[in-house]
């Protein structure tokens, strides 16, 4: 005689029920509560269900999906920033010590503080520029720095 499952419970191929059991075997509390803690999906994935006949024969024509960046946007930003940092971090070194030692080394001279003052717009201009990079790729607000006081009267002493 063959013994039929329960109406709620799940039969595989091989005839036996998803949670291990045979057919028509009486269960326990205990196989009770892991089959619904297996069919609410309590610490497991969900399986797939079967695709139908007619979904199957759409997908044949298909090509599939083309394989998409695996980050978001930000994460490619942020990448182009840490990779920039090398080149603009060079520049910037260069630039400071090579006016920093010019103008100290000429500083005896009539040439040496003015050279001194110019190298310093030019770091605030660099300045101005990492904070740019800072905006658009990381999304990061960074204050202005104070304004230089332009003097009324032209003169280098107050």
């Amino acid at each position: 005689m063959n013994a039929r499952p329960a109406a709620d419970s799940p039969v595989n191929v091989s005839g036996a029920t998803s949670d291990g059991a045979a057919p028509g075997a009486p269960t326990d509390g205990r196989a009770t509560t892991a089959r619904s803690h297996r069919a609410l999906g309590a610490g497991h994935a969900t399986a797939r269900p079967a695709a139908t006949a007619t979904e199957a024969a759409e997908g044949q024509g298909r090509l599939p999906r083309p394989p998409a960046f695996g980050f978001p946007g930000a994460t490619w930003r942020e990448i182009a920033y840490l990779l920039a940092n090398l080149p603009v971090g060079m520049f910037g070194f260069v630039y400071v010590t090579s006016w920093v030692f010019a103008s100290v080394a000429l500083s005896i001279t009539v040439v040496g503080l003015p050279m001194l003052a110019l190298g310093l717009l030019g770091s605030r201009q660099i300045g101005k520029f990492e904070r740019w990079r800072a905006r658009t790729l990381l999304d990061v607000h960074v204050d202005e720095p104070s304004p230089l006081r332009h003097r009324a009267h032209g003169g280098f002493f107050p």
